[in-house]
């Protein structure tokens, strides 16, 4: 059972926020707060998926710029292939090995990367175990992923490959990765 007095003090400060945030909300200023405690909001939970502003550029910069062709990266989850690009224009040097499930959009990916040098496009997932996998397919490809997502329509499911990081390591006779970028929906 709460104490009293904190019940009073809670209704106490309930009124007045009641009346600036319910009175008041469609005034210039409350609705200016509103939206700069919205921002703060999305940049707190990064939403932000812009590359320049959400730090990710930053750290390719930091980490990427001047080193060698024995450099190796890894997009997991690559979509269309804006992380790679981003990357090969740091590096042209480096080696990418670039992985998206989706198949419609692994053709774009083909299409972005085209002509890219020391690039490997590899049309299949990493995953815990090697197997085949169900994939929900939305209007948009950033939302498309293994698991259905509640409040959008599915158009429909399509299965796709999936193999470890280990495996995938031996097949390809790499020693190690750089760096590890991975951008999953789930």
């Amino acid at each position: 059972m709460e104490n009293p007095t904190s019940l009073k003090n809670q209704i106490k400060f309930f009124r007045p926020r009641r009346f600036v945030m319910g009175r008041l909300r469609r005034t210039a200023v409350i609705n200016k707060i509103g939206r700069w405690m919205e921002k703060n909001v999305e940049a707190f939970n990064n939403e932000d998926r812009h590359m320049g502003r959400n730090g990710e550029y930053w750290l390719m910069q930091t980490l990427m710029t001047g080193k060698n062709s024995d450099y190796i990266a890894f997009d997991v989850g690559a979509n269309k292939g804006e992380w790679t690009v981003c990357a090969k224009g740091l590096n042209p040097d480096m080696q990418i090995h670039a992985f998206e499930l989706v198949p419609e959009t692994f053709k774009q990916l083909a299409n972005t990367t085209a002509g890219f040098a020391d690039t490997t496009l590899n049309n299949e997932g990493l995953s815990d175990k090697a197997g085949q996998v169900e994939i929900f397919l939305n209007s948009s490809s950033e939302t498309a992923g293994l698991f259905k997502r509640t409040g959008l329509a599915e158009s429909q499911t399509v299965t796709g490959k999936v193999t470890t990081g280990d495996a995938y390591m031996r097949r390809r006779k790499l020693k190690h990765i750089d760096f590890l970028k991975i951008d999953v929906e789930r």
